[in-house]
């Protein structure tokens, strides 16, 4: 009985598509022109800065409190990645 209804269903109840009207605007798409890109070599690779990074890591994790302790703390993380990623202090 439910494979006849589940067959059949469609059939009984399905909607027409409605005709398709052919428009006589044509859509033209801007594509804006490439932007070029400068890369930088470090400068500051291997300096050590990875210690730094986790001593300012360590304090603002340790000044997060309040309702927000748990935001803060993702937000101390991310820094110190970004920071000891890029061996340059993060904002």
């Amino acid at each position: 009985m439910m494979l006849a209804l589940v067959l059949l269903w469609p059939i009984a109840f399905a909607r027409r598509p409605a005709p398709v009207v052919p428009t006589a605007h044509a859509v033209t798409l801007a594509i804006p022109a490439p932007v070029p890109v400068t890369i930088r070599p470090r400068s500051t690779a291997g300096s050590g800065g990875g210690a730094a990074c986790f001593a300012r890591y360590q304090a603002s994790f340790d000044a997060c409190s309040g309702d927000e302790r748990d935001a803060c703390r993702l937000i101390a993380l991310d820094r110190w990645d970004r920071c000891a990623a890029s061996d340059a202090p993060a904002r």
